[in-house]
Parts: C-alpha cells; structure tokens; sequence
C-alpha cells in the first residue's frame, strides 16, 4: 500500500513539475507602458482629454480609478460645469468632470441649524 502510494505521489510531483503545463511568466516589454501613479498624474498636462507624463499618455492600472486634479493649475478650465478628475478608462488616464462634486445635498441639513418651523 505504501508503495502504491509513494509512486502515485512521485508521478504526480513529475506532473507538476512539467514546464508545458505552466503559461509563461509575464515579463513586460517595450510596448507595455508602465502604469502612472496619482502622483505622477497631477504633475501632468492635458491634451486632448488624456493625462499625459514625461511626452507620453499616462497609462494606469484597474478602470474606474480616480485621482484628484481639480486643485491643479494644469487642468484649470477644462471642465464647463463640474470638477476635473484625471480617471482610468482602458488602461489610460482621462480627464472625467465629475458634475456631483461640491455641490451640497439639498436634503440634508447640518446638525448645528435647526429648522424654523420645527419650534
């Protein structure tokens, strides 16, 4: 029995260990474009509503990832109405105007007022 079991661990360890059942590692080349931290992104510039840094447009890592611009005199002016976001669509950073931001809920009401009705 214990030899049974050894050579069923020895064949599947020999298995395992076949370098054409593993994919090959990833190694970036020259045409994969490093991803852009949010730090490296404000200290860019817009053209043509992507991010660029250092000549090149800013690549970046998962969709949806946002990095705060609005307080940069670089994307002062681009946005007609709302806040300027350099966001990550398709593997690239895009300058996104974010129509909600600043603007107050007009449902809520600060703990400190009180409603003048309610006395």
């Amino acid at each position: 029995m214990r030899a049974l079991i050894a050579l069923a661990l020895a064949a599947l360890a020999a298995a395992c260990s076949d370098d054409e059942t593993h994919p090959p590692e990833f190694s970036p080349d020259a045409n994969v474009a490093q991803p852009r931290t949010c730090a490296e992104v404000r200290k860019g510039e817009v053209k043509g509503g992507a991010v660029w840094v250092e000549a090149a447009p800013a690549a970046c890592g998962p969709n949806a990832q946002e990095c705060p611009v609005f307080d940069l005199d670089a994307f002062t002016g681009i946005c007609r109405q709302g806040v300027p976001y350099a966001t990550c669509k398709e593997g690239r950073w895009v300058v996104h105007c974010n129509q909600d931001a600043g603007v107050s809920d007009a449902g809520s009401t600060d703990a400190g007022v009180t409603d003048a009705e309610s006395d």
